[in-house]
């Protein structure tokens, strides 16, 4: 429980771990993130016999309220930021042996947070934006598209300060500078910040990710 919980570098790290298991979800990088985003795009069709499975190819939905799908989506993305907040609340109530492994495990949940708020701004434009821990009585509101998107910068700009540019094997998987810097260059066109991508992707391509990256 949370009254023996969040004392130590271990809890931190196991909170962390929480949040990546949600990519093993149905809900989000499993099964209907696949299925919803390339159904939606030139790779992707679907001639599915369930009528709300297909709809995402034609952009129609009859049901918007489609548990299989979109309820699954939006409740195990809440549940992915959920995790994050955790650990970004009790984190600094904790002292670590080494800062810079501090920085990065802030940075991770930073990267994720923003993660899921990428694609649930994608899908919806205007979601309730949840920053902190919350519990079942919280009644967020929405914030618009433009909110969400400078939320989910502040997040991959701060991800991009404490992650490490290139990471071990035993750590392949974890998000490094570069992976931020990709990401957030996606947030600022979604944001139609061209300058600011531009400068994302620059670091990747002409910059120190040139070392790491390549076609």
């Amino acid at each position: 429980s949370t009254g023996v919980f969040w004392k130590t570098e271990a809890d931190i790290e196991s909170g962390l771990i929480a949040v990546y298991n949600m990519f093993y979800r149905q809900g989000t990088w499993t099964r209907n993130m696949y299925t919803q985003m390339f159904g939606m795009a030139d790779e992707g069709v679907s001639y599915a016999g369930w009528t709300e499975l297909n709809e995402y190819t034609k952009f129609i939905f009859t049901n918007y309220d489609f548990g299989e799908c979109n309820g699954k989506i939006w409740r195990e993305h809440y549940v992915a930021v959920f995790r994050a907040n955790q650990v970004l609340d009790n984190i600094e109530n904790i002292t670590f042996a080494d800062d810079t492994h501090k920085q990065d495990l802030i940075g991770q949940a930073k990267f994720l947070r923003g993660f899921y708020y990428f694609y649930m701004t994608a899908l919806w434009d205007n979601v309730p934006l949840v920053l902190h821990t919350s519990s079942a009585a919280d009644k967020p509101a929405q914030s618009t598209a433009d909110e969400v998107l400078t939320q989910i910068e502040q997040d991959l700009e701060d991800a991009v300060a404490g992650l490490p540019a290139t990471r071990s094997k035993e750590e392949c998987g974890r998000p490094t500078k570069g992976a931020a810097y990709g990401l957030l260059a996606k947030a600022y066109a979604q944001h139609h910040k061209w300058q600011d991508a531009k400068k994302c992707l620059e670091w990747l391509v002409d910059g120190e990710g040139k070392n790491y990256y390549d076609l």
